[in-house]
């Protein structure tokens, strides 16, 4: 919206808005833009004429509208966006999309519909890079519902005699060129996490495919208004030079946090000392709003010797009610009272083991 709103298009656009009058589909819309730093005056030429009320959840509620037959161009990136088991992630990325998509076809002026997918529908191990020639395989294996259902979505657009389509999976989209992550924030969050741990689920010079708002804009904005496209399939992404590490993005965030006055403190360089000096590491500890500790024995393995902590053995202690221990016939120790074992390394009743740790080896 905010890259249309002052062109020629803008007076022939409509937007498909949850909302229970066109009024409040304005003001929805318009706080969107305030996002993107629209003053009131660019705002203002938002009308209630461009809104239609209505939800992928329910098609038939607005597929009758009579401004659908106007429409020769759409843009879909409504979806349910939710890694959890969201009710509604099958009815709105597949059934609800498909439905939009035939209520607007059949009107016979639609020239293109871009469907606008996830990079992630390819599944977690693909080929690397991917090209636009790339076809997913049938019995792919998703992380979450919310990619296997944009793609099955795709595939059942695919099958609509006659229609006009383009798809394209922007990448993961992280924050805007001038704007920082006001105007798109919703996965800033994890980057959040990583820099407060200290610690990702990857190395931290390990690269990843992030891709700024506007950036993403601008691509669908030429796929959905470009005269010839060469490919039916395109995948917006930062590519293999352009894509950043967990490193470089801390780096990044790092002013930010020192004109807040935060810091979060890690090891920086792989095997450095966070506080060099005991004084330095008691001071930091106390000015400290969490503290995330692992074992010498996991982090210097080398140094720590044949030294295994309590952390460690509680990491794979399996702890049973008495009642369940008391009638349990396989590896798990016999008595009552609390109770576990660690897979080969304890035995039934083999309380020397762990006794070891604090007598022998601590």
């Amino acid at each position: 919206m905010a890259k249309i709103i002052f062109s020629d298009d803008w007076d022939s656009a409509l937007f498909l808005v949850r909302a229970a009058t066109p009024e409040a589909g304005v003001e929805r819309l318009a706080e969107n833009l305030r996002n993107f730093g629209l003053g009131e005056t660019s705002i203002q030429r938002l009308k209630p004429s461009q809104v239609i009320c209505g939800d992928l959840a329910d098609v038939p509620s607005f597929a009758d509208d009579v401004r659908l037959g106007l429409v020769d161009v759409v843009i879909n990136c409504a979806a349910v966006a939710s890694f959890a088991k969201h009710p509604l992630i099958w009815p709105v990325n597949t059934v609800g999309t498909v439905a939009f998509a035939q209520a607007v076809h059949r009107h016979g002026r639609l020239r293109r519909f871009l469907q606008v997918g996830t990079a992630m529908a390819v599944g977690p191990r693909a080929e690397n890079p991917i090209y636009e020639t790339f076809e997913t395989a049938e019995d792919v294996k998703h992380l979450v519902d919310y990619t296997a259902s944009k793609l099955e979505g795709e595939r059942m657009l695919r099958g609509i005699p006659g229609l006009p389509l383009i798809v394209a999976r922007p990448s993961i989209i992280v924050g805007h060129t001038q704007l920082g992550c006001r105007a798109s924030g919703s996965i800033y969050w994890v980057f959040r996490m990583g820099l407060k741990m200290g610690a990702f689920t990857c190395d931290f010079d390990e690269r990843i495919d992030v891709i700024p708002v506007d950036y993403a804009a601008e691509a669908l904005q030429m796929l959905a208004l470009k005269s010839m496209l060469k490919h039916e399939l395109y995948h917006i992404s930062a590519g293999p030079e352009a894509a950043c590490s967990f490193r470089e993005i801390d780096i990044a965030i790092a002013p930010a946090l020192d004109r807040a006055g935060r810091a979060y403190l890690y090891e920086m360089e792989r095997g450095g000392i966070i506080f060099p000096t005991r004084e330095g590491f008691v001071d930091g500890l106390s000015r400290s709003r969490i503290s995330i500790c692992v074992p010498s024995s996991v982090t210097h393995p080398e140094r720590a010797g044949d030294i295994e902590t309590m952390t460690e053995v509680a990491g794979e202690i399996r702890v049973f009610g008495a009642g369940k221990v008391l009638h349990r016939a396989d590896g798990s120790p016999a008595g009552g009272g609390l109770a576990g074992f660690r897979g080969r390394r304890v035995r039934r009743g083999d309380g020397r083991v762990l006794q070891g740790v604090g007598a022998n080896r601590a």
